[in-house]
């Protein structure tokens, strides 16, 4: 495949995919890793990955330098902060070594699921919240239905006799 389809395939992915070559520079960024960052473009071109804190905390860098030896990963979800626009995402990534005219480098794909975290919280919130609400609902009805029969008790022993009129 002629590398300018390749090129404009990346540049189009709906994920953020970027290329780090075997001494932890990014060679190559597409424009939805950029916008997932929060960094412009050249600072995230600056980056040095296997100097980044974030990557060391969460053992990105040790993944990345396995991934150089061959060996695919994948990670997450993480919470993960961009490191100058500091902004804060959860995130997979999946890394895929390959070898470029002789050289290891990885390829680096990356998905936003911050907005589906959020939706799952909210569903696991709204799922609590309905379970409290049936056990309420429940007990209140079994505790009827036990005062319906000591009334019914009641009467049976009071003879069917409700009280003065």
């Amino acid at each position: 495949m002629p590398h300018f389809i390749t090129r404009d395939i990346l540049d189009k992915a709906p994920f953020g995919i970027y290329i780090v070559n075997d001494d932890g520079n990014i060679e190559y960024a597409n424009p939805a890793i950029i916008k997932m960052s929060g960094d412009a473009l050249e600072q995230f071109m600056k980056l040095k990955i296997f100097e980044l804190p974030t990557y060391k905390q969460l053992g990105l860098d040790e993944k990345i330098r396995l991934a150089m030896r061959g060996e695919s990963f994948s990670m997450g979800p993480v919470e993960y902060t961009s490191y100058y626009s500091k902004k804060t995402t959860i995130r997979k990534f999946t890394g895929i070594p390959f070898k470029e005219e002789g050289a290891k480098k990885v390829v680096i794909f990356v998905e936003d699921i911050t907005d589906l975290k959020r939706a799952e919280e909210e569903l696991v919130r709204r799922m609590t919240d309905l379970e409290k609400f049936n056990k309420v609902a429940v007990d209140r009805e079994l505790k009827m239905i036990e005062l319906k029969n000591k009334i019914k008790e009641l009467e049976a022993k009071s003879g069917g006799l409700t009280g003065p009129e």
